[in-house]
């Protein structure tokens, strides 16, 4: 671990000769009181997975009474590129009282500023909780191979509630095909719509439990559980498609919309080939409940269960069974490709570089983790009592958000890093711009 002196700015100007600085500049969004010292994590050029982090653990005060106080920071001359900042303020009892996240740049020979706003999560009902107050390592994982005890509302940006019309929703999945046409699904046929304002237009379906959503595009979206149903036309009218599958259906996923994926309960696995009705069953080999369903492309696409259940598919209807020993129920599979791929499920999130062959835990909680989403290195994981957690390189570390709910989240989906969804119990739905 690398310690660095954490400088009031103003009181130390500019950088010696092939030094770099980086001024952060703090606010608060709500009064911060108590507060006793601030840790800031400065992690540089992080885009491989295999390349160590530098990070940069520093505490000291930085509090004029109330309002937090610009400092700086200084890099030597090997130290250069971007810089993503995580700063979490601890009371003398050193539970979390804010904590915000920034970026900017290194340079040699450089100072650069960089704003960074304290989310306080009391203020909107939120619980900070507590923390040990450490647990960073050289690599830029926490010591227990979990979640960052220290980072509380790390990510992008603070989250905030969005109505969805009735608290007795119980909202399961998400999905859009764009910032301006998102799709909500969930029990008792529950269908929401939003183009992207804030608002959510109930649709009119059969009354069909919901638990997944996907779609090729805007004029080609299913929804599944109970039975299948199809919107072609913008979700102005869903057609049932199958009124009564064989289980209850809980995850969808499609390379195209000929080639379509839909897994549920009792193992069973249905492909759908875009026409009307025309959904066929393939062999799973597992009669375990599958919960989730994707692919990187139509020859490698992976279905997960409960009892560890790990099924790859090579796109012609044949699937290769295998169960994880004792790493319980798996809930989600997601990925950026057969190289990068994520499993969460009862015990963690488990990352795979070789196409589920072997899975290596990332990250470990007791709460169920129900849905994937993200953008290059920076991913989304959703979960129960309130769980959100998000890697900003690539699964090395997962930190926990700030979340103004305990309701459990069950689906996870952006347009981009700047309009990211979750949804969950109690109709909600939380927007993080």
């Amino acid at each position: 671990m690398s310690r660095k002196l954490l400088l009031l700015a103003g009181l130390v100007a500019g950088c010696a000769p092939g030094e770099g600085a980086l001024v952060v500049a703090l606010t608060a969004d709500a009064p911060l009181d108590g507060v006793d010292h601030v840790k800031v994590i400065v992690v540089v050029n992080k885009t491989e997975r295999s390349q160590p982090a530098f990070v940069y653990f520093t505490d000291a005060p930085v509090m004029l009474g109330d309002t937090p106080r610009d400092f700086q920071l200084r890099f030597d001359k090997s130290r250069s590129g971007t810089a993503t900042l995580q700063v979490t303020a601890f009371d003398s009892a050193k539970d979390v009282l804010a904590s915000g996240m920034g970026a900017g740049t290194i340079a040699p020979s450089q100072e650069s500023t960089v704003s960074v706003v304290l989310h306080v999560p009391n203020a909107n009902g939120g619980d900070a909780g507590t923390t040990d107050d450490g647990g960073v390592t050289d690599d830029g994982a926490s010591d227990d191979g979990g979640v960052d005890a220290a980072a509380v509302d790390a990510g992008p940006g603070s989250w905030t509630a969005q109505s969805s019309g009735s608290s007795m929703y119980g909202l399961n999945a998400i999905w859009g095909s764009g910032a301006g046409d998102v799709y909500v699904v969930g029990n008792n046929g529950v269908v929401l719509h939003s183009t992207g304002s804030g608002d959510w237009t109930p649709q009119t379906t059969n009354g069909a439990y919901l638990t997944a959503v996907w779609g090729s595009g805007a004029g080609d979206v299913y929804a599944v559980g109970s039975a299948i149903l199809h919107s072609g036309n913008g979700g102005a009218s869903w057609d049932v498609e199958v009124a009564s599958p064989s289980s209850i259906l809980r995850g969808i996923w499609g390379s195209g919309p000929r080639d379509v994926y839909a897994v549920g309960e009792g193992g069973l696995i249905l492909h759908g080939d875009g026409t009307s009705g025309g959904w066929t069953p393939q062999t799973s080999n597992v009669m375990d409940d599958l919960h989730g369903v994707w692919g990187a492309s139509a020859g490698e696409v992976w279905a997960v269960g409960v009892n560890g259940a790990l099924l790859r598919g090579d796109g012609a209807g044949n699937w290769s069974a295998g169960h994880v020993a004792g790493d319980g129920d798996f809930n989600a599979v997601w990925g950026t490709g057969a190289s990068d791929l994520y499993v969460g499920g009862m015990l963690g999130i488990y990352h795979s570089s070789d196409g589920g062959q072997t899975l290596v835990t990332q990250s470990g909680t007791d709460n169920s983790l129900w849905s994937f989403w993200g953008a290059g290195s920076v991913v989304f994981c959703a979960g129960y009592t309130g769980t959100m957690l998000v890697t900003m390189n690539g699964g090395a570390q997962w930190n926990l958000e700030a979340v103004p709910t305990n309701a459990n989240l069950r689906g996870v989906w952006g347009s981009g890093l700047g309009d990211v969804y979750v949804v969950g119990d109690n109709g909600t739905i939380l927007h993080q711009p």
